[in-house]
């Protein structure tokens, strides 16, 4: 992890005011955090069992 992202990611995104473009995200390093690397994985859901 770069030391940029780092930093990024102590950084309180809430205390400024919002700036991405998806209504999803608050800021585009949340968005591009997402699409970079959440998504890139091969399963991003974990198999739930239920109770009947």
């Amino acid at each position: 992890m770069t030391e940029t992202m780092k930093r990024l990611r102590r950084e309180d995104p809430y205390s400024e005011p919002k700036t991405g473009r998806d209504a999803r995200f608050w800021t585009p390093f949340q968005q591009d955090f997402y699409t970079t690397v959440i998504l890139k994985k091969s399963k991003i859901t974990h198999e739930a069992q239920y109770v009947d």
